[in-house]
């Protein structure tokens, strides 16, 4: 019997300092991952254009037409009809 309530007393402290000690760590972890991921929208762009710019101000980079990678001697092309 006296194991039983020692089992007993030992789960019960295990989980009420767990339960003070869980929101400090999740802070903690959120606190981390907000930081990994809190440089995307604040970087500046290495374009030396891009300081002379307005905020506002549309600009679209055009990489223009890109050729093709692969092979033309690469696969084949097949036109299928749609039947009914």
């Amino acid at each position: 019997m006296e194991v039983f309530i020692t089992v007993i007393i030992v789960v019960f402290l295990f989980f009420w300092v767990l339960s003070r000690l869980l929101p400090f760590l999740i802070a903690f972890w959120v606190k981390k991952k907000m930081g990994q991921f809190g440089h995307f929208g604040n970087s500046t762009p290495n374009d030396p254009e891009a300081e002379r710019r307005r905020e506002g101000d549309v600009f679209i980079n055009n990489p223009g037409n890109k050729e093709k990678v692969v092979d033309k001697n690469v696969g084949e092309y097949v036109d299928f009809e749609e039947k009914k």
